[in-house]
């Protein structure tokens, strides 16, 4: 099950990336899939995708909105402070670096 979920979060619309669609994507019951995969993995897992394509994406020589949207996020502010957790740094500070 987590390679599907690995292989299935690849091309993934990270917005609706919550264990309820991907249950139904499944064809599985919530619980049963949560039961299957364990939320803090399912939870990891999506995370790590989401650090994947906006690391692919800065390298890419995207920024700010695009970013945004690749990690399946709304709103701008959002994913700066979820960047910040990931990587330890604010956005702006990473981006000055690999610049």
């Amino acid at each position: 099950m987590k390679d599907q979920l690995i292989e299935y979060l690849e091309t993934a619309d990270l917005s609706r990336a919550k264990a309820y669609y991907i249950a139904e994507h499944f064809g599985m019951s919530y619980s049963t899939f949560k039961r299957r995969l364990g939320e803090t993995e399912f939870h990891d897992l999506v995370i790590a995708e989401r650090k994947r394509r906006v690391l692919e994406g800065i390298h890419q020589g995207k920024r700010g909105w695009d970013l945004t949207n690749l990690a399946g996020y709304s709103e701008r502010q959002t994913f700066y402070r979820a960047f910040a957790s990931w990587f330890g740094v604010p956005y702006s500070r990473y981006v000055e670096r690999v610049q």
